[in-house]
């Protein structure tokens, strides 16, 4: 998605990624969600109030990280229990 973004496009989603990880990691389940982290991080530019803020800079679009970081990662986090790893 980068590839077609201008310059200031991508660094207004660089800032929503590092806002969105500092509130993760602010949050007592960080430990658990943060081996997600590359697939959410991901899957947080395709939120329609990232892709507003990113694209058309609409301040306004912009999600409270604080409140709204863990239940957006606990929703799309994707949990891959240890034994489907350690047979393939």
């Amino acid at each position: 998605m980068e590839g077609w973004m201008r310059g200031e496009q991508i660094e207004r989603l660089f800032g929503a990624r590092v806002m969105f990880t500092n509130a993760l990691a602010a949050s007592v389940q960080s430990s658990v969600l943060f081996e997600h982290l590359e697939a959410l991080r991901l899957k947080l530019v395709l939120t329609d109030p990232v892709l507003r803020w990113a694209v058309l800079g609409d301040v306004d679009a912009l999600p409270p990280f604080e409140s709204w970081a863990v239940p957006f990662a606990i929703t799309n986090a994707r949990y891959e229990p240890l034994y489907k790893k350690e047979a393939a």
